[in-house]
């Protein structure tokens, strides 16, 4: 018999962020950031709630005052991995979509075709969302992580650096841009989260490397497009045109923020 598959999402989300502080509080068009997010993700449906899982109380009170389902976490914690490994704890799922609190831009395409690979294969430990490299300046810049994947699309190594000899115009065929949007199995999650930080995790700085470490299977999930998230301040300018160049996302922006 065929266990059933129960997907959970979650955004973890806390103020003390390095580059851009309180963040997710920064309003967009009047509506705090992580409000945009919650309601981006609600309005998929992708599963029936979309829960902030957050141990500041200016979030959760904010994410409660305009009707979100949150979970109170503990305050610190090493990565957003392990705050959702606590949120989920005692959540009767299967499978946990993570979402990043920084991305008011999430796309429906992206989160149902990430729920779709699990629903095709639902005993893959995790997946992780990538798009294709723009630019040879992208695969050198140690601000994006990249992927290299085998022939079957498992992400065999994540890297800010390329260590690839090729040529550029070679390496785009198996290193790719990776976006924030992940998934796991919940046991392997908590597993996870519940590990000790790996030598090539620490030094690497890229939380994602703990999954490989441990001996688990991330694949990869193609995505056609990227879209800006918000890593720091400059990054506002960069959701701003983008609003101004697609009309149609401006749209869906103004009708979530009136709901």
């Amino acid at each position: 018999m065929t266990k059933e598959i129960k997907i959970v999402s979650l955004i973890p989300a806390h103020l003390a962020s390095v580059r851009f502080k309180k963040k997710v509080m920064h309003k967009l068009f009047g509506l705090p950031m992580i409000e945009h997010v919650r309601r981006r993700a609600l309005d998929c449906g992708i599963t029936e709630n979309i829960i902030v899982a957050s141990g500041d109380k200016e979030i959760l009170e904010t994410v409660k005052y305009y009707g979100g389902d949150v979970r109170q976490t503990y305050r610190k914690h090493l990565n957003g991995t392990s705050r959702i490994a606590e949120a989920v704890e005692d959540i009767d799922c299967s499978h946990v979509i993570v979402i990043q609190g920084d991305e008011p831009l999430i796309q429906k395409e992206h989160l149902i075709k990430l729920k779709t690979a699990i629903i095709h294969n639902p005993d893959i430990d995790s997946w992780n969302s990538i798009s294709d490299l723009s630019s040879e300046k992208e695969l050198n810049n140690i601000n994006i992580v990249k992927a290299a994947l085998n022939e079957e699309g498992q992400i065999i190594y994540f890297f800010r650096k390329s260590p690839s000899y090729a040529k550029f115009c070679n390496q785009v065929k198996y290193i790719k841009k990776v976006q924030g949007l992940i998934a796991y199995k919940k046991n392997v999650l908590l597993e996870i989260a519940n590990s000790s930080i790996s030598t090539i995790e620490k030094y690497e700085s890229i939380e994602q490397l703990r999954i490989i470490a441990k001996g688990f299977k991330i694949f990869s999930v193609m995505q056609k497009y990227q879209v800006p998230s918000i890593n720091n301040r400059e990054d506002l300018e960069l959701f701003y045109e983008y609003m101004k160049k697609n009309p149609k996302q401006y749209k869906l922006t103004q009708k979530l923020i009136q709901k």
